[in-house]
């Protein structure tokens, strides 16, 4: 199963801070809100609390923590494709004909 790189950083009893693309940005923060049973409530990082968005809530630390994804940076990859490329022979036999086969 797939683990992100590095846990979230706890910053309270019942909070973490989960980085991802930016290490100097946070990308999400997890709360443990105790109801019954406990869930972590997953929401993305915004500085005014009016600005964050709910990602979703989950029954573990690990699978809040697997919900948040990395975001693939522009220009990453190999690009659109660009078609094969030229066949090259590895030998020249392409270059005799049938007849010349049996002429020895």
């Amino acid at each position: 199963m797939w683990e992100p790189p590095w846990p979230p950083i706890q910053i309270s009893d019942c909070e973490w801070v989960v980085v991802r693309d930016d290490p100097r940005r946070p990308a999400a923060l997890i709360r443990r809100i105790d109801t019954d049973p406990p869930h972590f409530r997953v929401v993305t990082w915004a500085e005014r609390s009016e600005d964050r968005r709910l990602v979703g809530r989950f029954t573990s630390l690990a699978a809040a923590d697997r919900s948040l994804k990395f975001r693939v940076p522009e220009g990453a990859g190999p690009g659109p494709f660009q078609g094969y490329p030229k066949w090259v022979p590895l030998h020249p036999w392409h270059l005799i004909t049938q007849v010349d086969r049996y002429r020895g």
